[in-house]
């Protein structure tokens, strides 16, 4: 307590001031000391209320502030008094109520403040002060204090009264009133703490007054590489873009509200009036902010409207900078909280660096290694806006926006933006505003120098972005896959019809046929007559004429032995034709329509040639409608024709330009093919990119060899395309057959017709689609797909339950009715059972709508057809009940290039636009899923096969609503061959889960929807697994599926694709043992692995050269994928081949998932292989770096530590494995927590404890993470064992709630090997010690259908799992099981559960099997060839494909057979063309075509070009020196007419030149004469690049000029090598043995320069 000694002088208006005495030095003291004197003054007023003197406290103060004097009484005296200090202290935040303090000088700002509430119990002056680092400002009310009037009741205010920001209220307060001090800021939204002194004659009492009540919201969102793009208004950087996202906010009540933001990144806030648009990023912006609330987040304080809308922008400081981020909003009541973005639109574009590439220089750019590939892409959209632009490769890619053009000599010109790794994966991502109407260019380069592969450009943006390959110097056409017919392109499809069908093919007809039966076009209206007895068609023809329908009645037959022309046919009794009855040679049967309704047509010719000839007459069936030969009402239509033992073969040896033959794995005359047959062979082009070549056979030599004839057998057939043959042996009893397939579509029965029409819609229905019965019956419009129009051909059909249809060795062409309903080249419709259909060794050719429909039908045949020109489905298997249908051993051609002028085999305007148009155009397309699918190939179809119950999940047409294709047990989809697709070779597009159903034929394949269940009655899975068996996949850009669980690939081989399998989701099997990817071989691709659930098993797999796997494909796109946390088990891995030390092995996926193990009888890892090091089982995500601190760091490494290990460069590594992993000694395993009720905006983090030894070591934070409603949840990666624990809880140690599923491991661990443990606390839950892998998993997940059910899995007190011993469980097998359906067993065969017959496994045939046509084969060391082939035709040529380093027929040689001789040249459509081979020479151009013709006359068209090289795109080049290159095709111009057809052009033979005498021997002086140029020296050397060195004698193709360009050849050593064997003779083989380097090979030819490619040997200076 300090005492105060004043003198108060008193002093009278006429005195002049006294001198005071005053007995202090302190600023603080005397202040003190005024407010006692005043109390002294208010006292003594209160006695003296008369007096009129005056007093003044007068005090030494050393501020400058001015000091007020005050009179205040009129006598001296002398007073001691006590002064009583009192304290409080508090602090302004952000949550702080907020108001516009009464001089506020900022309109529309807002002060933090805080109302303190003041009593004293003494009446008095006292003196207020506050102390803070901010400048403050008091308000001092009497009462109440209202922030919405803050001028009501105020008393005294104060800003710096004492200097440094700080206020000062002298203030006289009555102890019988309240006051409120209201504690603010001078400068709006200012935050800190501060005190307040208050001194006076009593203590004041200071109490917080509560805030008004405030409520709460919130949001939280991401912003992403997918968000928005725009240029912010107060963008300090020029031509730099900021993700954004627009959110809505609307107010109930109106007051200041505070809208706080949350995040580690830096973040902008604007908010607007109603509405934002970005374009304008400045109008009715009303505030914004960057960093008020401190850390990079900013605080917008904002008087709201109940009457408004508003829109709240939330940006970041930096620019194109991503993270997630949640908004506070503090106010007077609930804000409602919505994002207003709309979906970005996704674009796509997919190519290739290869090594025909140009390069550039772009180290001036970006840090990088500097030249490299590149590709030019020029990009435009269709409306304004920010994209971002990113690639997808396992390259590391570079990428350069330009505006408009591209200089690769100045790359600085035009540039806009450029990037290295913002995508993520080593891949660039480029942001800009893109406007419309204006060109852009995208160059996607590498960081690495010579580095080639695939990559994708993947767009987001309001708009589409459309691409087209810049072609480098010179122009022709570009190809697009995409470019094909889209269900609403109609109109396209009918303008270009002419060009379309101007190489399709219809068979010659007899004269007599043609000129009474084609385009006739008779009137619509005929006279029916009946017969009246049994005839010949001779004396039918007389009977009913031309013009009339003539109908055979029940019990009559006409016997065909004449030619027959009728206006329309029925037939309700019965025709015959045969060998007999036919008298000529040729006969035919022309008709409007052929309706055979309850009788019977039977056809059989072996000997003799028949011809159904379908009229345009415009009679029209009530059954079967228009052109058609159809069955009905039990009706049946038996037609067969001469057999052959094979319809096609495939190549033994490759075609390749210029060759006049072709030889077969089988002995065409064995097949039953004839000279003049025509023949098909299908394109071995990647991708849809391919044109099949037609011959004729023009007659048959050694070696099953065909000699080619032109179509028109003419001239010589001659080769003009690359047509592969190639065997790969991937696994015992494993062959891939990589050989172009050949098929003869010669039969002596033809079904065809008038050529097709186009014919007008009727408008049936003014929107939407027409019903199903109305599409049936004509021509009806559909608006929504644009058909207008129906092409019309013929059609076969039998139609009904009893009605028959059975084609055996026919040819039907000019078939199908474009966009009428069911109206196929053959259809069997709603048949139910038809054993007795049987659609078997036809040729099906030029048609328009599918090939053979199978619909409602089943165990029907569909075998050994061939399919050529088919658009749409080439097999379709229509609704989704059909049942057990035999679809064996067809080969369906796509014969034109998708990106050429025929557009594929896509057809618009059906009635199914995923199975015929661009979309997904399919060899087979399938509904149904329980039949046999075996030994089919199909070649250059956007689709090979199609499963797809996607979009039609309850059936289709007449079954839907009664089927569960989902559900479908699945039948034999086995040793399928599909290549060269521009989309999938396999393809399921579906949501694929298997089940236990009561499906059968005799419930017409419909199950009881009641038994279409996920789970038994007492939760366990109730799935049924299968298996894919032996199907190849090469060539394709996908493989696999959506989402499919309890199907395996096994024997599955998958090479060259770019997606060697493609999965999104998938669970554990059933069974419990089984493997997801098994027994398989799988080469030079990506594996784009599913995002969950469960533990996805790769067993016995070899993987071969570079495989890349990328992880939780699809995962977090859209609803996809589970909580993106799979465990990817790998049993008996191995890795074959090369991989460079720069190859990405993999790609992590979202939510830090997904982790990479071995099997536990692996785990040892001794050797290591290419993605496990040695001593490593497991790779999990960076993020787990909780797991270093296990063991003391002693079972956990991360990437570098891994690195140093190995002696590796840790930067080269960690790019192997997509920046980095963590490798770990032990095993890992899944731990995840489905969550329920929780959103983006409710939920809480998890916190997962290690423990070891008894102390917490590390720990985790468990992000939540959702999909889609219900997928939510954590999840973490885990080390099983006991000696370690893990305590699990809410992030602020809180309890998991009961509700929760725990799931630890997956029981196919215990199932299969031991059962994984783990000591697990979880807070809140009892959990038994240990929790193991077998814990409950009933109603957890079982496909599309999951969690379902509460409180299930681990630490709870459901019983475990049951017990499966997978040792004694078979392996999964495609054989159904029927114990008791064939009772004897079946020897060479299996059990048709349908029918209960035995049917041969692939490879026999014949009467109870017996025909094992592998037997003759006597494969030593390799496969049986013919195993997938068909029939029982042995295989004659090339029977076996043999393990790697064995040879011959029988695989039982190491030597190496003698390479072929080089073919001589032909001068074809302008080049001479060489495969195998590259050619050197300066580098002119590059064109995108795939298509050696096209590069040859790009050539020509090139006045300085004389050769080019083609891979995937065209090289035009100045050079002639041809060197030997696998896989690549090259051609040197010849003097050929550009553009002629296969017919050989007339040329001059090379010039020859006589060196007798000059070089040893005679021509061509043990010299190679295949080359185009020869030249040879005395010495014995020869060398095939023109030269002026006169020691050279030009022997060939003297006419050249010496190259301009010069090779510079690097000499490492003179030292001879052996080249025996290899080369002809000794050393030096024929070669001149003086020259620094030599090279021979087993023609005879030398070479003194470096040359590549194992045909040369090089026995000096190598």
């Amino acid at each position: 307590m300090a005492y105060i000694l004043f003198v108060c002088t008193g002093f009278n208006s006429t005195m002049k001031l006294a001198t005071p005495v005053i007995v202090v030095s302190t600023l603080v003291l005397l202040l003190i000391g005024a407010i006692i004197c005043s109390y002294i003054f208010s006292r003594r007023k209160e006695n003296n209320q008369d007096s009129q003197t005056s007093y003044q406290t007068t005090t030494m103060i050393s501020r400058t502030t001015p000091v007020t004097s005050r009179t205040i009484f009129s006598s001296t005296s002398t007073v001691i008094i006590t002064a009583v200090q009192s304290n409080y202290s508090s602090a302004l935040t952000i949550v702080s109520p907020l108001y516009s303090r009464p001089d506020n000088p900022w309109d529309g700002l807002f002060f933090f403040y805080e109302a303190i509430q003041l009593r004293v119990t003494m009446t008095g002056i006292y003196t207020i002060l506050s102390n803070s680092t901010i400048d403050m400002e008091g308000y001092l009310y009497n009462n109440t204090f209202n922030s919405s009037f803050p001028d009501v009741n105020l008393i005294a205010e104060d800003s710096n009264a004492v200097g440094d920001g700080q206020f000062m209220l002298n203030v006289m307060l009555s102890s019988m009133n309240n006051y409120t001090l209201v504690v603010s800021t001078y400068w709006a939204r200012t935050t800190g703490e501060f005190s307040i002194v208050a001194s006076g004659p009593s203590a004041i009492a200071f109490s917080l007054i509560p805030p008004p009540s405030y409520t709460q919201s919130y949001y939280s969102s991401a912003l992403s590489m997918a968000s928005q793009l725009y240029s912010r208004p107060d963008n300090p950087w020029d031509g730099l873009f900021f993700f954004y996202e627009a959110i809505q906010l609307r107010v109930t009540m109106t007051g200041i509200y505070t809208i706080l933001s949350n995040s580690t990144i830096d973040m902008e806030g604007y908010l607007y009036n109603n509405t934002f648009n970005s374009s304008f990023p400045d109008v009715n912006l009303l505030t914004e902010d960057n960093d008020a609330a401190g850390d990079g987040q900013f605080m917008l304080n904002v008087m709201l409207s109940s009457m408004n809308s508003y829109t709240l922008v939330v940006s970041t400081y930096w620019a194109r900078t991503t993270g997630e981020f949640s908004i506070t909003i503090y106010g007077p009541w609930t804000t409602s909280i919505s994002s207003t973005n709309v979906t970005k639109i996704q674009s796509q574009y997919a190519s290739a660096l290869t090594l025909l590439s140009p390069k550039f220089n772009h180290s001036a750019i970006t840090e990088s290694t500097g030249i490299s590939y590149y590709q030019a892409i020029l990009i435009s959209v269709n409306i304004s806006g920010g994209y971002s632009i990113a690639s997808n490769s396992s390259m590391d890619t570079l990428g350069y926006l330009y505006n408009t053009t591209f200089n690769s000599t100045n790359p600085k010109e035009n540039l806009i933006d450029s990037n290295d790794d913002d995508g993520g994966n080593r891949q660039f991502m480029l942001i800009a505003m893109l406007n419309s109407g204006i060109n852009y260019t995208v160059v996607i380069a590498t960081y690495y120098k010579n580095v080639i592969g695939s990559f994708n450009i993947l767009t987001e943006g309001p708009g589409t972005m459309s691409f087209i390959f810049l072609v480098i110097q010179c122009s022709t056409q570009r190809y697009h896959v995409a470019n094909a017919f889209a269900q609403e392109d109609e109109a396209d499809y009918i303008n270009n019809f002419a060009t379309l069908i101007k190489d399709s093919y219809s068979a010659p007809l007899p004269r007599d046929l043609t000129t009474t039966c084609k385009s006739q076009y008779q009137a619509g209206v005929s006279t029916v007559k009946s017969i009246t007895n049994s005839m010949f068609s001779s004396d039918l023809q007389v009977f009913c004429g031309t013009d009339s329908i003539c109908t055979i009645p029940a019990g009559f037959t006409v016997t065909m032995n004449s030619n027959l022309n009728l206006a329309a046919l029925v037939i309700n009794g019965s025709l015959v034709w045969n060998d007999m009855s036919q008298s000529s040679n040729d006969q035919w049967l022309c008709a409007g329509y052929i309706a055979v309704n309850g009788g019977q047509f039977n056809m059989n010719l072996t000997a003799k040639q028949g011809y159904i000839y379908m009229k345009n007459n415009g009679l029209k069936h009530s059954t079967i409608q228009t052109r058609a030969f159809g069955a009905f009402n039990a009706g049946k239509i038996h037609v067969s024709g001469r057999p052959l033992a094979r319809t096609w073969s495939l190549l033994s040896e490759k075609a390749v330009y210029g060759m006049t033959y072709i030889r077969l794995l089988h002995k065409p005359e064995d097949m039953g093919w004839k000279i003049g047959d025509r023949i098909v062979i299908a394109p071995t082009t990647e991708g849809s990119k391919g044109d099949a070549e037609e011959y004729t056979i023009g007659g048959f030599e050694t070696g099953n060899t065909i000699k080619l004839m032109n179509r028109d057998e003419t001239a010589t057939g001659i080769i003009s395309s690359f047509f592969q043959s190639k065997t790969l042996y991937t696994g015992e009893n494993m062959s891939a057959l990589m050989q172009a397939e050949v098929i003869n579509l010669a039969r002596n029965i033809i079904i065809t017709g008038d050529d097709f029409q186009h014919v007008n819609c009727v408008n049936d229905v003014a929107n939407g689609k027409p019903p199903d019965h109305i599409q049936a019956d004509h021509c009806s419009c559909w608006n929504s797909i644009r058909r207008t129009q129906c092409t019309v051909g013929l059609h076969t059909a039998a139609l009904g339950s009893g009605s028959v249809l059975s084609l055996q060795h026919t040819r039907i062409e000019k078939c199908g009715q474009r966009g009428i309903l069911g109206k196929y080249c053959v259809h069997l419709h709603l048949l139910k059972s038809c054993p007795e259909c049987k659609i078997i060794g036809n040729a099906f050719e030029y048609g328009q709508q599918r090939g053979t429909a199978i619909h409602g039908t089943h165990l029907a045949t569909v075998e050994n057809n061939v399919y050529n020109d088919i658009r749409g489905a080439t097999i379709y298997v229509e609704d989704g009940n059909e049942m057990y249908n035999r679809i064996l051993y067809n080969v369906g051609i796509c014969p034109w290039a998708k990106p050429g002028e025929k557009k594929g085999c896509a057809v618009p305007g059906t009635d199914n636009g995923q199975a015929d148009t661009t979309l997904n155009q399919a060899g087979i397309w399938g509904l149904g899923f329980t039949n046999y699918v075996i030994g089919n190939r199909f070649a250059n179809n956007y689709n090979g096969m199609l499963y797809q119950e996607q979009g039609f999940p309850n059936g289709r047409g007449h079954v839907d609503g009664l089927e569960c294709p989902s559900f479908q047990h699945l039948g034999r989809l086995e040793g399928n061959t599909f290549h060269g697709c521009g989309r999938f070779g396999t393809y399921v597009l579906a949501s694929v889960f298997p089940k236990k159903t009561d499906r059968s034929i005799e419930k017409n394949g419909l199950p009881t929807l009641a038994t279409c269940k996920e789970w038994t009655a007492t939760g366990e899975d109730n799935g049924l697994p299968a298996t894919f068996m032996h199907n190849i996949d090469y060539d394709n850009v996908f493989v696999g599926q959506y989402n499919a669980g309890d199907l395996q690939y096994r024997f599955h081989t998958s090479v060259h694709n770019q997606n060697l399998i493609y999965w999104k989701e998938t669970k554990n099997f059933q069974d419990g043992c089984s493997a997801h990817i098994a027994d398989s071989f799988y080469e030079a691709g990506n594996l784009a692995l599913p995002g969950g659930h469960g533990a996805f098993i790769l067993e016995n797999m070899i993987f071969n050269n570079r495989v890349h796997f990328e992880s939780s494909h699809h995962c977090n796109v859209g609803v996809t994928g589970i909580l993106c946390m799979p465990t990817y088990v790998f049993v008996n891995m191995k890795w074959t081949g090369t991989v460079s030390d720069d190859f990405s092995m993999l790609k992590w996926g979202p939510n830090n998932g997904a982790m990479f193990t071995l099997g536990p009888d692996d785990e040892k890892n001794l050797s290591g292989n290419k993605l496990f090091p040695a001593g490593f089982c497991s790779i999990v995500n960076p993020y787990w770096t909780y797991l270093l601190a296990l063991d003391n760091g002693a079972s956990c490494l991360n990437s570098d530590g891994v690195a140093n290990l190995l002696g590796h460069d840790p930067a080269k590594f960690a790019k192997r494995y997509d920046g980095g992993a963590i490798f770990c000694k032990k095993p890992v395993r899944r731990l995840e927590i489905f969550s329920f009720n929780q959103n983006a905006g409710n939920n809480r983090d998890m916190r997962l404890e290690l423990w070891q030894h008894g102390d917490l070591i590390s720990s985790v934070t468990l992000k939540y993470f959702q999909i889609g409603d219900r997928k939510q949840g954590y999840s973490a990666t885990v080390i099983p064992g006991l000696g370690h624990k893990y305590r699990l809880s809410m992030a602020d140690g809180g309890n998991v709630s009961p509700d929760w599923i725990i799931e630890f491991s997956d029981p196919v661990f215990g199932n299969r090997w031991k059962r994984d443990e783990i000591d697990l606390t979880v807070v809140g839950r009892s959990c038994h010690y240990p929790v193991h892998s077998q814990h409950d998993r009933r109603y957890i997940w079982s496909g599309d259908n999951y969690l379902q059910v509460k409180g299930r899995g681990a630490c709870t007190s459901f019983p475990d799992m049951a017990p499966v011993n997978c040792r004694s469980q078979p392996k999964l097998s495609n054989v159904e099981e029927c114990p008791g359906k064939c009772s004897n067993g079946c020897t060479n065969g299996y059990c048709d559960c349908a029918t209960g017959e035995c049917l041969c496994n692939p490879g026999f045939s014949g009467v109870n099997c017996m025909i094992d046509t592998c037997a003759a084969a006597k494969c030593v060391n390799g496969n049986c060839a013919a195993r997938y082939l068909g029939g029982d035709l042995q295989v004659t040529n090339k029977p076996c494909v043999c393990v790697e380093g064995w040879y011959g027929d029988r695989c039982d040689t190491t030597s190496p057979p003698p390479p072929p001789p080089e073919l001589e040249p032909t001068c074809l459509n302008g080049c001479n063309y060489y495969i195998d081979s590259d050619i050197s020479g300066g580098n002119l151009a590059v064109v995108q075509t795939s298509d050696a013709k096209a590069c040859c006359a790009a050539c020509h068209a090139n006045p300085a070009c004389n050769s080019w090289v083609l891979a995937t795109i065209c090289f035009l080049k100045s050079g002639t020196q041809r060197n030997h290159r696998p896989g690549i095709t090259s051609g040197i111009k010849c003097s050929a007419v550009i553009n002629s057809s296969t017919a050989a052009p007339v040329t001059s033979p090379p010039t020859i030149n006589s060196c007798d005498g000059r070089c040893m021997g005679q021509y061509p002086y043990g010299c190679n004469a295949g080359f185009q140029t020869g030249y040879c020296n005395a010495g014995g050397g020869c060398t095939y690049a023109a030269t002026n060195d006169l020691n050279w004698c030009c022997f060939k193709g003297c006419n050249q000029q010496p190259s301009v360009t010069t090779t510079t050849t690097v000499v490492t050593t003179t030292a001879a090598a052996s080249c025996d064997g290899r080369c002809k003779g000794q050393y030096p083989y024929g070669c001149n043995a003086s020259f620094q380097t030599g090279y021979c090979n087993a023609g005879g030819g030398c070479s003194y320069s470096a040359m590549a490619g194992a045909a040369w040997c090089c026995f000096k200076g190598c």
